[in-house]
């Protein structure tokens, strides 16, 4: 991995555990790995989904791929907008990308 290089980053299941990301830097013969853990709960209830933070600490999630957020807060209340029918609370657990749920309703 090189320095400055955009990195992939771990992720937990999606409403097992935390989410978590790994950013890696080689910086003056050093290596800098830093563990980033997230618990996202709207209503009390759990967010689903992946999120990433990229070595510049921007926070983006699978659900929103063409947006990046200086905070998980701003990146939280985006997916509220853009996905207003993942957030009612008729749910067990919330999921950032609406198309689980489109998946599910066509088998039926």
């Amino acid at each position: 991995m090189k320095a400055g290089k955009p990195v992939t980053a771990g992720h937990a299941e999606h409403d097992k555990r935390p989410f978590q990301s790994v950013r890696e830097v080689d910086y003056k013969d050093h290596k800098i790995r830093i563990y980033t853990q997230y618990e996202i709960r709207v209503d009390g209830k759990p967010l689903g989904g992946h999120i990433y933070v990229d070595n510049s600490g921007k926070v983006s999630a699978h659900g929103l791929p063409n947006y990046s957020f200086v905070s998980a807060v701003d990146l939280v209340k985006k997916m509220i907008d853009e996905f207003p029918d993942d957030f009612t609370t008729k749910k067990k657990s919330y999921r950032s990308n609406s198309a689980t749920r489109r998946r599910r309703r066509r088998r039926r």
